[in-house]
């Protein structure tokens, strides 16, 4: 498995200055696609985006005022074409480290989301998530009815 077989997804609504930190380290893995929701971002994200990062996708949703983390992640998914779907929210730094991991470690059995460290989860990568898009689809994608982050 290569990164050209997977999506990566990742939402925004008020974090521009996050998205300006990890983006560049997202795009610098070449995946086969990022694909960024500005959830009705009053920092503009999405037009952030397309001027300085023209091959992201940018999804954008206008519609709610406030914000849903599921509806945000299915609207991305949607527009995902690649087997696998990362999701990761928009403070999340990556390493090549992750990446490489991926291309020899997925196996479409399985989904993934961030491991342990000293023996507990970090709440900060809790939306960290990877999995088969034919499953994803298969299961109608994130329960939207879960509202906020």
């Amino acid at each position: 498995m290569q990164s050209s077989n997977i999506s990566i997804v990742t939402t925004c609504k008020g974090r521009l200055h996050h998205i300006q930190k990890t983006l560049p380290l997202l795009v610098a893995r070449a995946p086969a696609e990022i694909i960024l929701v500005d959830y009705g971002c009053p920092d503009n994200v999405g037009d952030w985006v397309a001027s300085n990062y023209s091959s992201v996708i940018v999804v954008r949703v206008n519609d709610d005022e406030g914000f849903c983390a599921a509806r945000a992640r299915n609207f991305g998914a949607r527009a995902a074409s690649s087997a696998w779907i990362f999701f990761i929210d928009a403070d999340i730094q990556v390493s090549a480290d992750l990446f490489t991991w991926m291309e020899h470690h997925l196996d479409q059995r399985f989904f993934y989301r961030a491991g342990r460290e000293d023996g507990s989860r970090k709440r900060d990568t809790w939306g960290t998530f990877i999995c088969n898009r034919k499953i994803f689809e298969a299961i109608a994608g994130y329960d939207e009815v879960f509202r906020g982050w």
